[in-house]
């Protein structure tokens, strides 16, 4: 029986991930830098150690994480959040003891950056959208088309996180904060938005699923996983992780134009939200590598965060409608709740609380405070 450690607990996403796991037949254990992450209430795992952040102290996370998996003979390590860019970093010394499911820090932090990432969208596969750098205050605008609008947004972000939708390019640079330089300037698209996950070893897709995020918490993240079949934005996936030999995961945001056409707005390397969304993993084949069978897809019921949608369902930017939010609300399943591990559903409100304290004592919002610790905006590890 393999020994899985699983880090970056405080997102659902990796509830789904461990009781996966656990299903067939691996021994989970986990990790996170809150006292209280959601994935700690689990029944399915082991042993919780409680990190260091590290994006403060990264030294200390890196000793902490090799003592735990020495500790406990974890045979491998499968990070969900943005800790996968410190994992990466120390990579090399962890594979001593360990497998570490990512790829190295030269490949994510170019699928993280949202310039370069552009570059690399281009050269494999994806519908790329015609995208600029500006690196400084000092740095002109490049020409843009006057009949055009155009997003602009941190290269380094999260969630949507400052990024400003439908400008002329005679507006963009009172936008550009010296704080968040640099930034990214991208042709705006307008068209319906999908979001993929996709499972990969060795480049090959394991498991992938698609899904419209048709509610949202304000301007940011989904809080509803509208499930959908599209079966050319996984064929593009696919190309992708087979090009770069990809092993870890993809999550994408995609826009679909009136007229079909698909576009790549940026990319995701770990876990998403898509996850709750495929029900059959085969998860040994991750870990492997013998032949795999057909990857399996998304089931068609929806996914949601049954408290995000109490809380944001009824807000803008969600324009739906009490009877359309009924609806959906109806049918789709909550992702934290489950009859065999109920822990995470009731004691969610100690996660959030931990977080809003946080946030408090920080001054920050709490989406600031929900992630921070771990978030890494391409400043040098170590």
């Amino acid at each position: 029986m393999k020994r899985i450690l699983v880090t970056g607990v405080r997102a659902p996403a990796a509830l789904d991930v461990m009781r996966g796991l656990s299903k067939k037949g691996f021994e989970v254990y986990a990790a996170d830098c809150l006292n209280f992450a959601l994935g700690r209430f689990s029944s399915v795992v082991k042993a919780y150690v409680h990190l260091p952040a590290p994006r403060y102290a990264f030294d200390a996370f890196r000793r902490e994480l090799v003592a735990f998996v020495q500790k406990h003979h974890i045979d491998v390590i499968f990070p969900t959040c943005e800790e996968v860019f410190y994992l990466s970093a120390c990579k090399e010394e962890l594979e001593e003891h360990c497998d570490v499911f990512c790829e190295g820090l030269d490949v994510l932090s170019q699928l993280h950056n949202k310039f370069v990432f552009q570059k690399l969208a281009k050269e494999n596969g994806l519908g790329a959208i015609n995208t600029f750098l500006v690196e400084n205050e000092q740095m002109p605008l490049p020409v843009l088309d006057h009949e055009k609008t155009y997003v602009v947004k941190p290269v380094f972000s999260r969630f949507g996180d400052n990024a400003i939708l439908n400008l002329k390019p005679e507006h963009i640079k009172q936008h550009l904060s010296t704080r968040l330089f640099p930034w990214a300037i991208q042709e705006h698209i307008q068209g319906t938005e999908y979001c993929s996950y996709a499972l990969c070893r060795n480049g090959e897709v394991l498991a992938e699923s698609c899904y419209e995020p048709y509610f949202r918490a304000k301007q940011g993240a989904s809080v509803y996983f509208k499930v959908v079949s599209k079966p050319e934005i996984f064929a593009q996936v696919r190309t992708f992780a087979r090009q770069l030999n990809y092993t870890g995961q993809l999550g994408f945001d995609f826009i679909e134009r009136a007229d079909g056409k698909l576009f790549v707005l940026e990319c995701n390397p770990r876990c998403t939200s898509g996850v709750h969304l495929i029900s059959d993993i085969e998860w040994p084949a991750a870990f492997s590598d013998s032949s795999h069978r057909e990857a399996p897809v998304a089931s068609m019921r929806s996914g949601m965060l049954s408290l995000g949608m109490l809380m944001f369902g009824l807000s803008p930017p969600n324009t739906h409608g009490i009877k359309e939010f009924l609806a959906s609300y109806r049918d789709a399943n909550d992702v934290i709740y489950s009859k065999q591990d109920r822990k995470p559903s009731i004691l969610q409100f100690v996660s959030v609380l931990e977080v809003f304290w946080r946030s408090l004592k920080k001054r920050q919002s709490l989406k600031e405070a929900s992630t921070v610790d771990i978030e890494w905006d391409g400043q040098h590890i170590g």
